[in-house]
């Protein structure tokens, strides 16, 4: 439990907010930016280009997955502040926890990309997902128990979300059991998130 001498009741709720989808757009951006378009230039001939951009699949799979997993997070994130009344340090430390396995997504996504038939480039790329995963679940279940929310508004809502928030560090150990066996494949795991996160809203 937090003491009344940890709320930050001078700062506002909205400053980690923007810092948090400031480094959001940017790890979203340098990813996208790790994607080898170079390696067609320079006068890549006509018949060369088809086969060419085939050989891009794989970055642009573990680009899109490296997209729609954090954002999913980040509108886990979105929802958690809405609900949140105040922070304090701890709530604040878990979010920069967060933030800066966020930061690392562009050198995950670009490993994974390159070497995806790595089971320990995999590994990397899982790691860092389920990390920002347990952060945020981390932050949201110190957000409930201090409490940072209004109890009477959120106490039916809260199992329900701490249990979503931890559905992609689940999934992400299963892709480091999977990238074992079929490397290849293995980051497809993700694609369940959807699926799952549906049937728990339910």
């Amino acid at each position: 439990m937090t003491s009344g001498a940890d709320i930050l009741t001078g700062m506002s709720k909205h400053r980690i907010e923007a810092l948090s989808d400031g480094i959001y757009a940017i790890a979203f951006t340098l990813a996208m930016l790790n994607i080898g378009v170079g390696d067609l230039a320079g006068g890549t001939p006509a018949g060369t280009l088809h086969p060419g951009l085939f050989g891009l699949a794989p970055q642009m799979l573990h680009y899109a997955i490296a997209f729609f997993t954090p954002g999913a997070f980040w509108i886990g994130h979105t929802q958690q502040f809405h609900s949140v009344r105040q922070v304090d340090r701890g709530f604040l430390w878990w979010n920069i926890l967060s933030l800066l396995c966020v930061g690392l997504l562009p050198f995950s996504t670009s490993l994974v990309g390159d070497y995806s038939s790595s089971p320990y480039a995999v590994s990397v790329f899982a790691l860092n997902m389920c990390a920002i995963g347990s952060f945020n679940a981390l932050g949201w279940r110190h957000a409930l128990a201090v409490p940072l929310t209004d109890p009477e508004r959120d106490a039916d809502r809260a199992a329900g979300s701490l249990r979503r928030t931890l559905v992609i560090p689940v999934l992400s150990l299963a892709v480091i059991g999977v990238a074992f066996v079929a490397s290849s494949y293995a980051t497809l795991v993700y694609l369940a998130a959807p699926l799952v996160l549906a049937r728990l809203r339910r």
